[in-house]
């Protein structure tokens, strides 16, 4: 018997978890890399999107039928952007031993089963949400019990064949604008690096040519706060803690992508605990305390590669 379970999202503010439901997963629990392969049996595939997605006024009716088909709650769906997909969230308890197996169910806007990805971690699991149209992202509470989300993994689990889920560990995880990105900050302050949906994107340790053998050397990185997207997701700045201290700005996530740095009067060295990134609008950046009272005001002048150009 399958039990389809509702309720995989909760609402998270100022640091405290709401009220919601969780799901208990099974799987193999593993660093930040690759997930293990899906079980046999276990199916992802990914026919091509609709020439148009559905409109928006069908959409809500649809839903609607499709949970009541699986006995949900319309709020248990997950919609993707476009509204040409959906995902939730099926229980199927195992024949042997104690314990569920759970697996991401995605369905097109009239029902049909699209793909099933199963989940990566043990644990409890929420914010299941799509990033863009072919990813999807959720969080795993490895414990039992639900923590911040700031300490539980995050899995990037794409929504294609062969493809295998991306667990996130770390601090900082920040949704780009359109949630078609997702970024955190990964080690320990003097050895941390960027990694950007499940991808090392900065620094990162890099092989020590000064011994062999001695291992890899320390990135030298220390985040100060949280990176942030610019408003329309195509460039994200961050402050690394230094003597001196520095704002660095990369752009082209997608593209040719290319790192602006500059440094900061930052007095003794270190930024101040409360210090921040505020961008005013695309072009803009102020770093300081507040937004009226900036220790660092600075145009960005952002490069944008011309794809095909000699």
């Amino acid at each position: 018997m399958i039990d389809v379970v509702s309720g995989i999202r909760w609402a998270a503010a100022r640091g405290a978890l709401g009220t919601g439901a969780f799901l208990a997963i099974a799987g193999l629990a593993v660093s930040c890399a690759e997930a293990p392969p899906h079980p046999p049996g276990m199916v992802a595939t990914l026919p091509g999107l609709p020439e148009a997605p559905p409109p928006v006024a069908q959409v809500a009716p649809r839903t609607a039928a499709i949970a009541a088909r699986y006995g949900l709650s319309p709020t248990a769906l997950v919609s993707s952007p476009s509204g040409a997909r959906l995902l939730f969230v099926e229980r199927t308890p195992r024949r042997a031993g104690h314990g569920d197996d759970h697996v991401l169910v995605m369905v097109g806007p009239e029902g049909r089963e699209l793909g099933r990805y199963p989940a990566a971690l043990p644990g409890l699991i929420g914010d299941v949400a799509f990033l863009g149209e072919d990813r999807a992202t959720y969080v795993v509470h490895e414990g039992g019990a639900p923590a911040h989300p700031e300490r539980a993994p995050h899995v990037v689990q794409p929504l294609v064949i062969d493809r295998t889920p991306r667990i996130c560990r770390g601090r900082a995880f920040t949704f780009s604008p359109d949630r078609t990105h997702l970024l955190h900050v990964a080690g320990a302050p003097g050895a941390q690096s960027l990694w950007l949906d499940g991808d090392e994107m900065y620094p990162g340790a890099r092989p020590s040519t000064a011994k062999r053998g001695s291992g890899p050397k320390k990135s030298g990185l220390s985040v100060h706060g949280e990176p942030v997207f610019s408003p329309d997701g195509k460039s994200v700045a961050w402050l690394e803690q230094g003597r001196p201290a520095r704002l660095v700005v990369r752009d082209e996530l997608e593209g040719w992508p290319s790192e602006r740095r500059w440094e900061l009067p930052s007095g003794k060295g270190r930024l101040a605990a409360d210090t921040q990134i505020f961008w005013q609008g695309n072009d803009r950046l102020l770093v300081g305390t507040t937004r009226t009272h900036p220790l660092f005001d600075s145009r960005v002048t952002v490069a944008r590669a011309t794809y095909g150009a000699p």
